[in-house]
């Protein structure tokens, strides 16, 4: 009887938790009366879907197909919401999919404690963290996966619909799955089980990428490697912590000396950290494997003999410290996010103003099409069109040009009107010195007005004669 309330208090104590942990960035940012979504894809997903709603399916700020999957239908049902049934909404995903990777790790350890101390690492990985307070595309694949391996494992045809869901949702998920349930079958041998959960996604994905043109199938597939993009500690957005990285490295090599027994397990994570060098969905599904390895080794951790008890308290509390520090990094880093009321303040602004192509770096290019109702001259989704390359050389000239008639010139090529200049921008982003190349002109030519300004951001109209 004990034993059973003790279970149910550590599964509650979980669930609060995760809910509390993921209710601070809401709070922090509703004190300082901010708006509670941060990222640029959440403002731009709200612009397709509400599109979506209206049966629109081409971009008219951008003049090109909206990149559309089942996110942003589920999305155009719930256009009337607000911030607060928004939040709710991503709890919700959020308690799900905790359930779900528990109910998983369950299927496959019966020491409950295993079970536990991986789900609370994965409540206080960066990757929970940024999916279930960002509310995007890769929010509702993560559930559907994990639903969808909870039902495959367990071999129930259930996981058939949920891979078909996965494969309309997000390309890279999907593949990723395809190549989970590749490696389980060489395990299972279960062939025709396979097939039906393989052919009916890849059916479903034929289908849906054939009326819907727009459909995000390559989108950022492939990016180059880095460290930047790949640890929440040098600010990537879809990271891994490095303390999980290296708890994770040490569990994977001490479940290698019984390679024979677990081969297709350690070979699927090999493939899945391959895959996450270049790709943010990889690096989700790594983080699974990592919380899963760090519950490992900290409870072998706990569990051993020490000489001396003093150096097992120290590293322990290393450990819980590295992580808590990890976290809380990056909960700090979305408190800090765009867009501040600073950035909203001067693109509504820009809104009242006449029509034109807005210039700034392309990571505000989400935040002007969905605050100012303008055309940005580049977003984070241009990476993905074939003119992405003329158009970023022609942005980098006009950046970095203190030829007044060059710039003139490119500006009046593209029917670019107005530039929006941030602080960040001036430190770093994209310029490095005071008065460097466009920030000269802006300041000492006649051509441009600065017609807003407010706490380090401006908006400077282009004159045409």
């Amino acid at each position: 009887m004990k034993k059973k309330l003790k279970i149910r208090i550590e599964i509650i104590s979980l669930f609060t938790f995760a809910i509390i942990l993921l209710l601070i960035p809401f709070f922090i940012r509703f004190f300082n009366n901010e708006v509670l979504f941060t990222g640029g894809e959440f403002y731009y997903d709200l612009r397709t879907s509400r599109d979506l709603s209206n049966d629109i399916y081409w971009d008219s700020l951008e003049n090109r197909l909206h990149k559309t999957s089942l996110f942003h239908y589920f999305l155009s049902f719930s256009t009337s919401f607000t911030e607060t049934k928004y939040i709710i909404v991503s709890l919700a995903f959020g308690v799900l999919s905790l359930f779900m990777f528990f109910m998983i790790i369950k299927h496959f350890f019966e020491n409950r404690d295993v079970v536990i101390v991986s789900s609370f690492l994965f409540v206080l990985s960066p990757v929970f963290v940024y999916l279930f307070t960002s509310l995007n595309t890769y929010s509702l694949a993560t559930l559907l996966s994990l639903f969808f391996i909870y039902f495959f494992i367990n071999k129930n045809y259930w996981s058939v619909p949920f891979l078909m869901l996965v494969s309309i949702t997000d390309f890279s998920f999907f593949l990723i799955d395809v190549i989970l349930i590749i490696f389980y079958y060489f395990y299972t041998r279960e062939r025709m089980f396979f097939l039906g959960n393989l052919i009916s996604a890849i059916i479903s994905f034929l289908l849906f990428s054939y009326y819907h043109k727009g459909f995000r199938i390559f989108e950022n597939l492939f990016s180059s490697p880095s460290f930047i993009v790949f640890f929440t500690s040098f600010g990537a957005e879809v990271g891994i912590a490095f303390f999980y990285l290296f708890l994770g490295l040490i569990g994977f090599f001490t479940i290698w000396k019984r390679r024979r027994e677990y081969i297709y397990f350690l070979v699927s994570i090999i493939a899945v950290l391959l895959f996450s060098l270049f790709n943010e969905a990889g690096r989700i599904f790594l983080n699974f494997y990592l919380c899963l390895l760090a519950g490992i080794i900290v409870l072998f951790l706990i569990r051993r003999k020490w000489a001396i008890i003093t150096i097992k308290k120290f590293t322990l509390l290393l450990i819980f410290c590295g992580i808590i520090f990890s976290t809380s990094l990056y909960i700090d880093q979305i408190i800090k996010s765009e867009p501040k009321n600073e950035l909203i303040e001067s693109l509504s602004y820009l809104k009242n103003q006449e029509s034109g192509v807005v210039l700034s770096h392309q990571s505000y290019g989400y935040f002007i099409e969905y605050f100012s109702d303008k055309q940005s001259y580049l977003d984070d989704s241009s990476v993905d069109y074939s003119n992405y390359f003329p158009l970023k050389d022609v942005e980098q000239k006009i950046f970095y040009s203190r030829n007044l008639e060059t710039t003139q010139s490119l500006l009046e090529e593209n029917g670019i009107e107005y530039i929006l200049v941030t602080s960040e921008m001036k430190k770093g982003i994209v310029w490095k010195r005071e008065s460097e190349g466009l920030l000269f002109l802006l300041e000492n030519s006649l051509v441009f007005e600065k017609i807003h300004s407010t706490k380090g951001i401006e908006v400077w109209k282009v004159l045409y004669e």
